[in-house]
């Protein structure tokens, strides 16, 4: 029960440290704003 509690802190911090990156260059934010749209 640890080791799931622990991937799921892993993995909560590597999504929000990937967005934060993103976030910081307006290029992927663009796409993302983009495949938003077109879904």
């Amino acid at each position: 029960m640890q080791t799931l509690r622990s991937v799921a802190v892993a993995c909560m911090t590597l999504i929000l440290t990937a967005h934060a990156l993103i976030a910081e260059e307006p290029i992927f934010d663009e796409l993302c704003l983009g495949a938003s749209v077109s879904v």
